[in-house]
């Protein structure tokens, strides 16, 4: 650095023709946001942005994220979980139904402890759907106790690409 704070750039840049632009990173895009939740059950949906908003990828319900087309997602879920007080393990699961069929979907769930600190959580895993799917949060607890999750977020993307068979 010079003593006065002046610089001085001496380089070029090189002219040539523009290159191919590269593939965007994603097709679509679903955030929500779920309320706070003190209870063993399905979080209700607080919040939700769809992108593009014109789209007909996802369909919402107060508890549900429909994903309605095939294709690869990149699905992570996060929140915190507060006033555990009796330090009990909280279950918080991604659930899909899909045919009639509801599962708790692989790598996408968890058991965590907040003791008498918040606990912050986060699943991320990657998904080939070939049908519609239909997702949901559950909180399980084992028992009773005192607890709070708060600020649960969720993120789905639709990646651009397919699945060769």
């Amino acid at each position: 650095m010079n003593r006065n704070d002046t610089y001085v750039l001496d380089f070029v840049i090189p002219q040539g023709p523009f290159g191919a632009m590269g593939t965007p990173n994603l097709e679509s895009l679903c955030f929500v946001s779920f309320d706070s939740i003190t209870s063993q059950n399905h979080i209700r949906i607080n919040h939700s942005i769809l992108l593009p908003e014109n789209s007909n990828f996802y369909h919402l319900t107060d508890q549900t994220i429909t994903i309605v087309e095939a294709g690869i997602y990149e699905i992570t879920f996060c929140g915190v979980i507060d006033e555990n007080v009796d330090q009990q393990d909280i279950g918080i699961w991604l659930r899909s139904e899909s045919l009639g069929v509801t599962t708790n979907l692989p790598e996408m769930y968890g058991r965590w402890n907040s003791g008498t600190q918040n606990s912050y959580f986060s699943q991320t895993s990657i998904f080939s759907f070939d049908e519609p799917q239909t997702l949901s949060l559950f909180i399980e607890v084992p028992g009773t106790t005192n607890f709070s999750i708060q600020f649960v977020n969720l993120v789905v993307r639709k990646l651009p690409f397919s699945v060769s068979t």
